[in-house]
């Protein structure tokens, strides 16, 4: 369902737009937000608008029918030209078959090269009758699902233990570190019984009680949105979370953290991540070294479900 919406255009996933469309569209909102809230005529106000942006007043006046019918920054993001995302030019069998071999080679233990991936889906493919996917849709898909930086890691020198040591603070809600990890578990549809992939984690802890304040749990890779989503449920009360959820026990912690810890992961540097730290009284720190022990809460989750 969400894929269909994706390819016509009916819903929009932030995740995709550059941090310039983001500032496209704030100066967008700004200026229809001026020409809608201000009476009077509206050609020479448009007109003005236009040679601003270097569009044509038909444009603008779109851009103002937008914004009554839809008043929100994401409703006048730039338009993504070419292929729509969601849209696949593999044919169904060849994208179970990369499914499949995907699925094994992030189980593996050693983590061997994309070029692996590609020559198994050939021997696959061949008892089948189906054609294999070339390298560009096997890269295409770990990027998809979040496995692309599997496929990049490297045995690094050992870093000296003075320029990493873990951040310590007595003070609650004095330090909070954020990270993701994939979780050991594999979620299938529940109709076709298809994998979907492996889902992902973030979670937010507090370095002096060593608490868990909140978490995200998404099928999609991670991204500021995640981000937002474990902060707003560190910020919050969770007693209605779990009353909706029929959990009989409490989780009290809550509150506004002080100093949020970052490693140097590429969607913590996006503007959309300032933008969900930036309604709270937190400082952003970016480019520390995160220290949390998530492949237990990973496996956690796996014996649990």
């Amino acid at each position: 369902m969400i894929e269909r919406k994706l390819a016509t255009g009916t819903v929009t996933d932030l995740v995709t737009n550059s941090d310039c469309d983001w500032h496209a569209a704030c100066r967008r909102f700004n200026a229809i937000q001026r020409l809608a809230e201000h009476p009077g005529r509206l050609g020479r106000r448009v007109k003005e608008i236009a040679k601003t942006f270097g569009a044509t007043d038909r444009t603008v006046r779109r851009w103002l029918s937008i914004y009554r019918s839809n008043p929100d920054i994401v409703a006048l993001l730039p338009r993504q030209k070419g292929q729509r995302l969601g849209n696949r030019r593999l044919k169904p069998d060849s994208e179970r078959l990369l499914g499949e071999v995907i699925d094994v080679w992030a189980a593996r233990a050693e983590r061997l090269p994309v070029s692996w991936i590609v020559e198994e889906c050939r021997r696959r493919a061949r008892p089948r009758r189906v054609e294999p996917p070339g390298r560009r849709a096997v890269e295409a898909r770990l990027r998809d699902r979040g496995l692309d930086s599997l496929s990049q890691q490297r045995f690094a020198d050992r870093a000296d233990p003075a320029m990493t040591l873990t951040p310590r603070t007595r003070q609650a809600l004095g330090i909070v570190q954020i990270d993701h990890t994939l979780v050991d578990i594999m979620v299938v549809d529940e109709v076709l019984r298809e994998s979907m992939g492996r889902p992902w984690i973030t979670v937010a802890i507090d370095i002096a009680t060593r608490v868990v304040l909140g978490f995200a749990l998404r099928l999609d890779p991670p991204s500021a949105t995640s981000v937002g989503l474990a902060l707003t449920m560190a910020c919050l009360q969770k007693s209605e979370w779990l009353k909706e959820r029929r959990l009989d026990f409490e989780w009290a912690p809550a509150g506004v953290p002080k100093l949020i810890h970052m490693d140097n992961a590429k969607e913590f540097h996006s503007l959309r991540c300032d933008v969900a730290v930036s309604g709270t009284a937190s400082v952003l720190s970016i480019g520390r070294r995160v220290d949390l022990n998530l492949a237990l809460i990973s496996s956690a989750i796996s014996v649990r479900s």
